[in-house]
């Protein structure tokens, strides 16, 4: 069976660079894809210093609502320096999880802080 795509968008709060706002729908089915946790997201900082690596920022909570929309919590590591910096770039990749009943599901976008 070949892998779902999934249409994953997200945005940046400028007040609150900690939070990530992330929509997930299939692309076959444009159905909200919901029940998904902190292990279905994947956020990487992207362009944080001049030929960098991209920085892994966990996510420490998830809070769904409305359906298919979710709102990340990242937790700051301590090589962060305690938020994003306006116009930073986040990677944000999603997977479903078999308990979801989306586990072939995975999709990416890119957010920018805009200042």
């Amino acid at each position: 069976m070949p892998l779902a795509g999934l249409i994953v968008s997200a945005a940046i709060a400028r007040t609150a660079p900690d939070i990530v706002v992330v929509s997930v729908s299939g692309a076959s089915d444009g159905v909200a894809r919901t029940g998904l946790g902190p292990e279905s997201f994947v956020v990487q900082q992207l362009g944080h210093a001049p030929g960098s690596a991209p920085l892994h920022l966990p996510v420490a909570q998830v809070v769904e609502g409305p359906g298919g929309v979710y709102t990340l919590t990242l937790a700051y590591g301590s090589d962060v320096t305690g938020s994003i910096p306006i116009a930073e770039i986040l990677s944000i990749a999603v997977s479903g999880t078999t308990e979801t009943g989306w586990a072939d599901d995975r999709g990416q976008t890119l957010a920018v802080a805009a200042g």
